[in-house]
């Protein structure tokens, strides 16, 4: 069926022909599960089973862990309808993984890709004790054999307790796309959409997608065919780095590269926002200018100001806590625009003057506190009665804030203020921004404490 330079008719048909003998086989679930032997132990331990929707709407599907946090799997498998666009965020349906140590953890979080029926899915809580698949950077030569696996039907068994794998050829393909075929029987049948194609190092070239399914059981009595196609995944390792550990501190433009931010107090009272880009080398071109307050609109004492990604964009943006003479507080957001440069800042949650908060009991922090990809506003807040509250201000996806909500508050006449030093960070790896402490006792003893964010 493939030839080295296939024509394009030829290639369109396989496909279209192959959607809608998936649609045909089941009303929800695209095609694909491999039909050979059963994974040996350790073969692909990063493996992964999913299941989608409940008893009255369920599908299953295979993805492979390439991080503890996410898997990768194919996109179509989340699609309302066959060849509906998957939306990013929440899936729609319940969804579940279950791992190769046993675990089953719910999947919170879909980021698929546009171009090609490759998603990744996060998990609720990490998977520390399973192996994640390395990534191949380069595309299989023609001819070149691949394993997949999957947790899909087999020649005999609709639902198998375990995965299987099989041998496949690699032909044709296209930027996005690998055309493979299976070795001798081998074929990928229904239950496996999303499951790796691995090249001989062991590495993730592709996801399955789409498949003829000959000598699958419930398909064609007459289908013999053991051709599919696959998603590339050999050019999407700067993807995947990006989506499962996102967060390059101060990258204004967004190419990976920590930046210099400069804020500039102007003698005539202007407030000027300046990016110096860095350099592949690490250096810095030269300080140009953002956004500039005009001159007497800001009092340079009143501003508390924090970096991060406040809308998830991949760029570092720049928020502040602002202090009205009256007493009422506001939250603004000056997000980075894509040549690196900070815009007007707007404005979102407001303390009114009432709520009586005391500027100078305020130390603001930034980071992505609940693991959705944007920063929020971290505050500790020193109250007068000596207790000490941490509080959390989430970002929305325009990049501005919700009020702030309460987490830990250390009891009165625990802690002495001047004895901590504060920083953030996800020190768990979990992709939430936790608080850690350093903290001097009376008899000089110095001790390092963690405050882990929940989700």
């Amino acid at each position: 069926m493939f030839a080295t330079r296939p024509r394009p008719a030829r290639i369109s048909g396989l496909l279209v022909t192959a959607i809608a003998v998936s649609a045909g086989l089941a009303t929800s679930v695209p095609a694909s599960a491999v039909t050979g032997p059963e994974v040996a132990v350790g073969q692909v331990p990063a493996l992964a089973r999913l299941n989608i929707g409940d008893e009255a709407n369920s599908r299953a599907c295979t993805g492979v862990l390439v991080d503890q946090n996410w898997i990768a799997t194919a996109a179509s498998c989340f699609a309302a309808t066959p060849g509906t666009p998957v939306p990013a965020g929440k899936p729609a349906l319940k969804a579940t993984a279950t791992l190769g140590d046993g675990s089953t953890v719910e999947i919170t979080e879909i980021a698929p890709r546009d171009d090609r029926d490759v998603a990744l899915v996060r998990l609720a809580t990490p998977v520390a004790a399973v192996k994640s698949v390395s990534l191949a950077t380069a595309a299989p030569a023609a001819g070149a054999e691949l394993t997949a696996a999957g947790f899909g039907r087999t020649k005999g068994e609709w639902v198998p307790d375990k995965a299987h794998t099989g041998t496949f050829t690699v032909g044709s393909g296209s930027a996005t796309t690998l055309a493979v075929k299976g070795k001798g029987t081998d074929a990928i049948c229904k239950g496996d959409t999303g499951g790796p194609l691995l090249n001989s190092a062991g590495e993730l070239v592709g996801i399955n997608s789409r498949s003829w399914q000959g000598g699958c059981l419930g398909a064609r009595a007459a289908e013999t065919r053991t051709d599919a196609i696959g998603a590339r995944t050999d050019d999407l390792a700067g993807w995947i780095r990006d989506t499962v550990r996102p967060g390059v501190q101060r990258d204004v433009n967004g190419d990976g590269r920590s930046d210099a931010l400069m804020t500039y107090y102007h003698g005539d009272s202007r407030i000027g926002f300046y990016s110096a880009l860095a350099k592949p080398d690490g250096g810095f071109d030269e300080f140009t200018a953002g956004y500039t307050v005009p001159a007497n609109s800001w009092d340079r004492n009143a501003m508390k100001l924090v970096t991060g990604d406040f809308n998830g964009d991949r760029r570092t943006d720049m928020a502040m806590m602002y202090r009205f003479n009256d007493g009422t507080i506001k939250m603004y957001t000056g997000l980075a625009d894509t040549t690196g440069h900070i815009q007007p800042f707007t404005s979102s949650y407001t303390v009114p003057a009432n709520a009586g908060w005391d500027w100078n009991s305020i130390e603001l922090k930034a980071g992505d506190a609940n693991g959705d990809g944007r920063s929020d506003a971290l505050m500790t807040y020193y109250h007068g009665d000596s207790r000490i509250g941490f509080y959390t201000a989430l970002a929305k996806p325009d990049g501005g804030f919700d009020e702030f909500t309460a987490g830990y508050t250390v009891p009165a006449n625990s802690w002495d203020r001047n004895a901590m030093k504060l920083v953030t960070g996800d020190f768990n790896g979990d992709r939430r921004t936790d608080m850690a402490m350093m903290y001097r006792f009376n008899d000089g003893t110095i001790k390092m404490y963690t405050g882990l964010a929940d989700t």
